[in-house]
């Protein structure tokens, strides 16, 4: 992916931004996040976790700057990802961060659910596949 499609997507709308990150997570079936000795997440102003996913490297290796240098894009299979990370998230009511971008790792927050809810019927409407998950 070349610098120009990088800032094409960056400065999409939110809503847009959204389609695009649901069409490439379910184009490419992986989430990535950062690690750094374990995956990094941040607070929000009331105290709760927040969560970053990306839908490809480039994206994720943007954020690894100021507290996050250092840190090395991770793959997760999204499979995976739905069914053992989400649970997880969902346990400790942490909220889910999608495509932020390096000056807003807030763009875009939902609850873990939310976003599964909305992957699971992207796919089963683009794709035509099922997926299943206990906590929907």
């Amino acid at each position: 992916m070349n610098i120009k499609e990088i800032e094409n997507v960056l400065s999409l709308p939110k809503e847009k931004l959204y389609k695009t990150f649901l069409l490439r997570v379910a184009d490419y079936n992986q989430i990535w996040v950062l690690d750094d000795d374990g995956i990094l997440l941040y607070g929000d102003n009331e105290g709760r976790r927040i969560f970053p996913i990306w839908p490809e490297k480039e994206f994720a290796n943007l954020c690894a700057t100021d507290d996050w240098i250092g840190a090395k894009a991770l793959s997760i299979d999204l499979e995976e990802f739905l069914t053992d990370y989400i649970p997880e998230i969902i346990d400790n009511n942490d909220l889910l961060s999608i495509f932020p971008r390096n000056n807003d790792k807030q763009s875009i927050v939902l609850e873990p659910k939310e976003f599964a809810s909305h992957i699971v019927n992207y796919i089963l409407e683009e794709y035509g596949e099922e997926i299943e998950l206990i906590y929907l």
